[in-house]
């Protein structure tokens, strides 16, 4: 594989879709957040209108809390923070590494140059999936 087949059909392509992941799961991030802040702030200003006919209040109340225990549960479980940060971070270490490479900064300033920006790069999408493999190996144990 040559220089230019490995930027376009490996490198860019890895970019794009750490990128396209960050990018996804910040969207989830940030609506769930939302949806429970407004939840969980909305229910002590229905409490302050509770008499003693009031089942629709009461309802509200109890389905806001509901979505609050719901929302937080899916950030728990879906991780979409802990994702968006990783696949970000992911993103601009290949783009950091593709610049270095692009600049012929250290470490590629001599020797086989292209060689040891596949090292690298194929060292950091390795732990990226080494990491999954953690835990899909551990997460049913």
């Amino acid at each position: 594989m040559d220089e230019k087949v490995y930027f376009g059909e490996r490198l860019e392509n890895e970019i794009i879709w750490y990128e396209k992941k960050s990018r996804k799961n910040k969207c989830y991030y940030y609506f769930l957040r939302v949806i429970e802040l407004v939840s969980a702030a909305l229910i002590p200003l229905l409490i302050n209108y509770l008499s003693g006919d009031t089942n629709i209040i009461k309802s509200a109340i109890e389905i806001l809390s509901i979505i609050v225990v719901v929302t937080t549960g899916m950030l728990s479980l879906f991780q979409f923070h802990e994702l968006w940060t990783e696949y970000r971070t992911n993103a601009e270490s290949l783009k950091h590494e593709k610049y270095l490479y692009l600049s012929a900064s250290r470490p590629y300033d001599k020797g086989d140059k292209f060689k040891l920006l596949v090292e690298r790069v194929e060292h950091l999408i390795s732990i990226e999936n080494s990491r999954w493999g953690d835990i899909s190996s551990t997460e049913f144990k």
